[in-house]
């Protein structure tokens, strides 16, 4: 059997950034790339598992960690590569190009003043009371407004 790895041998950084986006640095090279949650949490695994049979004093009843899954930068599998995590990126963005495209086409039905309400109250979620008072508007007018563009919206996208 083979000795277990201790975290020297361990040949990447992992770090989340403040923003929320999971990171891993490749030692050897100093590349360093975005990855999801299931691949960060894989490798944050590997790691424990490489610490704890590290600190094991008897050998013997270690054994080898299975792997669930074979991660490379080098290349995509030659089978099927939709089986690579690590490089192929899963994530379809046509729902939300189409998606931010109606939103704009909203957007320019709305009046000047629907428009800020939208952006600041109905997307930012801020409150129709903390809106009201930094623009120096009746709360009242503001749900008005709210109501309307809840209106429009409806008609609008009865049309689609």
């Amino acid at each position: 059997m083979r000795p277990p790895k201790t975290p020297t041998d361990f040949d990447y950084d992992l770090w989340t950034t403040k923003d929320g986006r999971y990171m891993v640095r490749v030692k050897s090279t100093g590349e360093e790339t975005e990855v999801d949650k299931e691949t960060i949490r894989f490798l944050r695994a590997e790691e424990h598992r490489m610490r704890d049979g590290a600190s094991r004093t008897n050998s013997e009843d270690y054994q080898e960690p299975i792997s669930l899954a074979e991660l490379s930068t080098d290349e995509l599998p030659s089978e099927d590569v939709s089986t690579s995590r690590w490089l192929a990126d899963p994530t379809d963005f046509t729902q939300d190009i189409i998606t931010a495209a109606v939103e704009q086409e909203f957007l320019a039905s709305l009046t000047l003043t629907q428009r800020k309400i939208y952006i600041e109250v109905i997307k930012k979620g801020i409150t129709q009371k903390d809106y009201s008072k930094t623009y120096s508007i009746c709360e009242s007018v503001v749900s008005r407004h709210i109501q309307a563009i809840r209106k429009k919206a409806k008609n609008f996208f009865k049309k689609i």
